[in-house]
């Protein structure tokens, strides 16, 4: 009678563990999804900060191509007109 409640005891304490282990494991889960939201949040933030500046430093880059080529243009009109 003994090993008989001995091994109910031990049955309903592994299911106790089992319990827990899942609720642990599921709480770590979760955990982890609000830290992932978290860092995309402020990640997101972060990008719509820099968004501006980036298209400013394009828009810059492109006038500074276009200048250089219209000084490429000056220079081989001038060139032209000197040698011609």
């Amino acid at each position: 009678m003994s090993r008989r409640w001995s091994t109910d005891a031990r049955e309903k304490a592994e299911r106790i563990v089992n319990a827990a282990l899942a609720a642990a494991r599921e709480a770590m889960q979760e955990g982890d999804q609000q830290a992932a939201r978290a860092a995309r949040q402020e990640i997101d933030g972060a990008l719509r900060h820099l968004a501006r500046p980036v298209r400013s430093a394009h828009a810059i880059a492109v006038l500074n191509a276009a200048v250089g080529c219209l000084a490429m243009l000056a220079a081989t009109v001038a060139s032209w007109a000197v040698l011609r």
